[in-house]
């Protein structure tokens, strides 16, 4: 479900994300999955650099993009949203929210595949 991307964290180390890109209508939606070995806080550590790396990659416009990280715990998928302050090309503080709306959880999930938010509809 989900592609393999190689991307440099802040200090210029490789680093493997899974991302799935997917647009709908007028936004594009990036899904981000961080390995299950890598420490949980990856994505949190180098969200700015990974959030300009995407948009320079999938060559988005960052204001019409949603930038959601996939989390595996024990048998539940959490969905983070992370939002950004752009200052031209470069994402700066940037801040993460736990979607737990029961409504957007469904909706995240169907954008992301069409299946319900269950580890085995997401896992990588």
């Amino acid at each position: 479900m989900f592609d393999q991307l190689t991307v440099t964290n802040r200090l210029g180390q490789p680093i493997e994300l899974d991302v799935k890109r997917v647009d709908n209508g007028q936004r594009a939606y990036l899904f981000v999955h961080a390995p299950k070995l890598a420490i949980s806080s990856l994505v949190a550590k180098n969200a700015e650099h990974f959030a300009h790396q995407l948009v320079e990659r999938f060559e988005l416009d960052h204001r019409r993009v949603d930038f959601i990280e996939v989390r595996d715990f024990a048998e539940q998928v959490h969905m983070i949203r992370w939002r950004f302050v752009w200052v031209g090309n470069s994402a700066i503080s940037a801040s993460q929210e736990e979607v737990s709306s029961s409504s957007q959880q469904s909706y995240l999930a169907s954008v992301l595949g069409g299946e319900t938010a269950k580890t085995d509809a997401i896992a990588v």
